[in-house]
């Protein structure tokens, strides 16, 4: 088993800026800068019945009802100290860890954050070994992964760094057998799934689980279609893969796509599109249910937020983005989610904006 030991800060992101090279036409970009007041949404829509078609290895109807919404509000948390985009973030239950991501002239960054949602406030740890944007993030038994992603040259990774949250080191770990970025991870019974992302923008489906007690990992079934700035979230043992899209001939397409994954089966099944298609989302789960936020098209940031019941196989619509945003962190804490940094426009913009939607019991 192959380990190093980093501890201290890194040296500072590669140098030079880069462009945004998947679908942005737009220039590097300064910080839009946001202030928000404390807003309250309550959303009261009559229960709806809409019929998709979804196209996989077969066609079929699926039929989605929307219940009535729950009330929901909006708070502020104290900003992230830097602006970013293209982050992952993750919960440990009473603290939300911060990784990675683009700085507003387009280097990769290297910096690593925890926000006490206790206190409220953010504090810097020590530097990920490397910098990398569009990782993958887990947080399993009081260390969190970093999984993939692109290096300041926007080319794939493999490398898995551990972080020990009690000793504030990290260590290198075995890599992944796939380079890839713009994945999504996810801990289910203590092993870590790395699914999805592409490299050299050709998406990918690949499934691979890495298991942290022997340090090594496994291929299992990918997903059925293949793709790339995709969320996930897991109830029970169940691992669900939602929207994304695919990058070819230098046009996106956003897909609405939700998979779910049975971690004990090795099998893949077609669940209820998202009623929005889009990619660089984020998700988290409260009460079983699936919250995905924001995202981008090649003309615009969404500021949906639409929840998942794998009960019912529905979707609703829970509330909106006071501020719109793609490549953001998302992580809950109990009933509420944090929505942080992230670009309101499409491409290379950045932000320090943390929102937290407070869902009502």
């Amino acid at each position: 088993m192959r380990r190093r030991r980093y501890l201290g800060l890194v040296a500072g992101a590669v140098g030079g800026a880069i462009t945004y090279f998947l679908f942005s036409t737009q220039p590097t970009r300064r910080e839009d800068t946001v202030t928000l007041e404390m807003t309250r949404t309550v959303l009261k829509t009559e229960t709806v019945t809409t019929t998709r078609t979804v196209t996989m290895e077969q066609t079929r109807t699926v039929t989605q009802t929307q219940p009535r919404v729950a009330k929901t509000y909006w708070a502020v948390g104290e900003p992230l100290p830097t602006p970013l985009t293209e982050v992952a973030m993750v919960s440990s239950g009473d603290r939300l860890y911060l990784a990675g991501g683009l700085t507003a002239d387009g280097k990769a960054s290297n910096r690593f954050f925890s926000y006490d949602v206790g206190t409220g406030r953010w504090v810097e740890l020590t530097s990920m070994p490397t910098s990398l944007h569009h990782v993958g993030l887990v947080y399993l038994a009081g260390s969190v992964y970093v999984v993939g992603g692109y290096d300041g040259g926007w080319n794939a990774q493999n490398s898995v760094y551990r972080y020990d949250v009690r000793r504030d080191i990290w260590e290198e770990l075995t890599p992944m057998p796939t380079l890839r970025g713009a994945l999504t991870a996810q801990a289910v019974e203590g092993l870590i799934y790395a699914v999805g992302g592409a490299r050299d923008n050709v998406p990918l489906g690949t499934n691979e689980v890495f298991n942290p007690s022997s340090n090594e990992w496994i291929a299992r079934r990918p997903m059925r279609v293949a793709r790339e700035h995709l969320a996930s979230g897991v109830v029970g043992k169940r691992f669900f893969a939602v929207g994304g899209r695919v990058v070819r001939g230098g046009g996106m397409t956003n897909l609405d796509v939700v998979e779910m994954y049975d971690v004990e089966g090795d099998v893949w099944s077609v669940r209820s599109p998202m009623p929005t298609a889009r990619s660089g989302i984020a998700a988290a789960v409260v009460d079983g249910k699936l919250y995905v936020f924001g995202g981008e098209s090649a003309v615009k940031t969404f500021s949906e937020v639409e929840a998942y019941d794998p009960e019912s196989d529905t979707w609703q619509r829970v509330a909106e983005l006071p501020t719109p945003r793609h490549g953001l962190g998302v992580a809950a804490v109990g009933n509420k989610i944090y929505t942080v940094a992230g670009g309101p426009k499409p491409g290379l913009y950045v932000s320090s904006v943390n929102e937290v939607l407070v869902l009502e019991e």
